[in-house]
């Protein structure tokens, strides 16, 4: 999977961008997000946040993680009920 050879890669900018493609691509994709959940993309995640980066990349990878955990926990509108 991409998000673990980027993180294989220690480079924080290629790591903040393939995050970001992914919340991109799941955005109201329930098949996309299925298949991020079915490959573990979240516990991937949680290393990446362990992971030692420089602090000006942590803060936006954070929060492209962050976006990314909030798009793949959200369910889509026609599952919410009123």
């Amino acid at each position: 999977m991409v998000l673990h050879k980027a993180k294989e890669s220690n480079n924080p900018k290629l790591i903040t961008i393939v995050v970001d493609c992914l919340r991109i691509l799941s955005i109201g994709d329930a098949t996309a997000k299925r298949e991020l959940l079915n490959r573990h993309v979240p516990q991937l995640l949680v290393g990446v946040l362990h992971m030692d980066l420089h602090e000006d990349f942590h803060r936006n990878l954070l929060l492209c993680i962050h976006r990314l955990l909030k798009v793949l926990t959200g369910r889509p509108k026609q599952d919410r009920k009123c």
